[in-house]
């Protein structure tokens, strides 16, 4: 009995110095910086406020942010249906971080309410250079449509630049002119010929332009809106609504969306990401370098990690048992035999139940590495949640990758809302490589 006592010694520190052997050489590092800890470390990442700066993602080094933004081939597709998501809000600070050539070019999808709407906005100078640029047609429409009170005040505006030239086309004294009703003013204006109430225009003061141009029909201020410097637009863009600059960006094309939406933090981006659905998070998550999804893994609950490991095949689960200490292992082979109540498995080692009590834990665990796979396996099915979730802990990145690949939906999404702010960055610019 001594004698196989020191063999079954020499079996478990061959096969303890193999298993450590092994670990050492088939881990790689994980790419992501905060690839491993307790969810308790996750949910301090979450409470963290990202920069860009903190971001790094495969093959970035720290500092080379703008040169990792530049190798993403955006798909479009993808990055609509996760737009389509955000809120209002949302999508207004993204048109808000567009540069001016893409605010331009989201401008030219508006509709004609939208165009007139920005000019409703602008300031009464904006407004007042509009109109300068407007065609005499427009002008005198615009005209047509001022109040009695601002035709007179732009006929009395002309009387005093021009000094008196109108009133002796129109055979009127001044003090004729100066006794005449606003009605009156208004209506010798209108009977003036298109150029000179055009030139009369042209003299009016900026806030009586503006007031002339509000008057508008929506398709005229579109249009004079269209006339407008890049500077101009610009401007008036700035202060449109939250729900129109959201319109706006709704209706730009796939393209514009995606040159938009790589202007965002990393902050926005994995708040847009949190608003996908729950099939569209697991899509992207299949994106997931093995490191990253070895990470989400190792944020998973016990019990979820359990239930990922009840998952694997019997293969898998005796690599993972091989992979246990001496002391789990011991405690896996006990609830084994606890829980069948049999002596079947004493029998196959031709073990009394008395001398497995007697044995030490690395002779336990010895017992156990001699079993096949099937057996094992079994055994391992007996062990507590604890247990489970230790011994996986301990499998390599791609074992842990390959059972967050049979995760249900529901695991996967539990997963996603415990990553950091830096993978869901990661997990978002992934989805737009080809």
């Amino acid at each position: 009995m001594a004698a196989n006592k020191t063999g079954v010694f020499v079996g478990v520190a061959i096969a303890v110095i193999g298993v450590a052997a092994l670990l050492y050489f088939s881990q790689s590092p994980p790419a992501i910086e905060d690839a491993t800890g307790a969810i308790g470390a996750a949910e301090r990442h979450r409470a963290e406020q990202l920069t860009d700066a903190d971001v790094e993602l495969d093959g970035e080094s720290a500092g080379d942010a703008a040169a990792a933004e530049a190798a993403f081939s955006v798909t479009g597709e993808e990055l609509v249906d996760l737009l389509g998501k955000a809120s209002v809000q949302e999508k207004a600070s993204y048109f808000e971080r567009a540069d001016l050539d893409q605010r331009m070019s989201l401008l030219a999808h508006a509709s004609v309410e939208e165009r007139a709407a920005a000019l409703d906005r602008a300031s009464k100078l904006e407004k007042a250079a509009f109109l300068d640029r407007a065609a005499n047609v427009e002008k005198i429409a615009a005209l047509e449509r001022a109040s009695a009170g601002e035709k007179a005040a732009v006929l009395s505006r002309a009387v005093e630049v021009e000094k008196s030239e109108v009133l002796e086309r129109a055979s009127l004294e001044r003090g004729t002119f100066e006794r005449m009703s606003v009605q009156e003013k208004a209506a010798l204006l209108d009977r003036m010929d298109e150029a000179e109430r055009v030139s009369m225009l042209d003299r009016a003061d900026a806030v009586e332009k503006a007031a002339i141009l509000d008057r508008f029909t929506v398709q005229q201020k579109a249009a004079a809106f269209e006339r407008a410097t890049l500077q101009e637009k610009a401007a008036c863009l700035e202060r449109v609504s939250e729900m129109e600059k959201a319109s706006l960006l709704d209706r730009a094309s796939q393209a514009e969306k995606a040159a938009v939406l790589e202007r965002c933090t990393a902050v926005q981006k994995a708040s847009l990401l949190s608003r996908a659905s729950l099939d569209r998070q697991s899509a992207l998550m299949s994106r997931f370098s093995i490191s990253e999804k070895a990470a989400m893994l190792d944020r998973a609950t016990e019990v979820e990690k359990a239930a990922y490991l009840e998952r694997v095949s019997e293969v898998e689960k005796a690599a993972a048992l091989e992979r246990a200490t001496e002391v789990e292992k011991a405690a896996i082979l006990d609830r084994a035999f606890a829980a069948e109540r049999s002596d079947d498995l004493l029998a196959r080692m031709s073990l009394e139940r008395a001398t497995l009590e007697r044995m030490s834990v690395q002779e336990k665990a010895a017992v156990l590495d001699r079993f096949d796979q099937a057996e094992r396996a079994k055994m391992l099915d007996r062990a507590s949640v604890a247990e489970k979730a230790a011994i996986l802990d301990r499998v390599s990145m791609a074992e842990k990758a390959a059972v967050m690949e049979r995760a249900s939906l529901q695991e996967k999404t539990a997963m996603l809302d415990r990553i950091s702010m830096q993978e869901k960055r990661a997990m978002y610019e992934r989805a737009f490589v080809e």
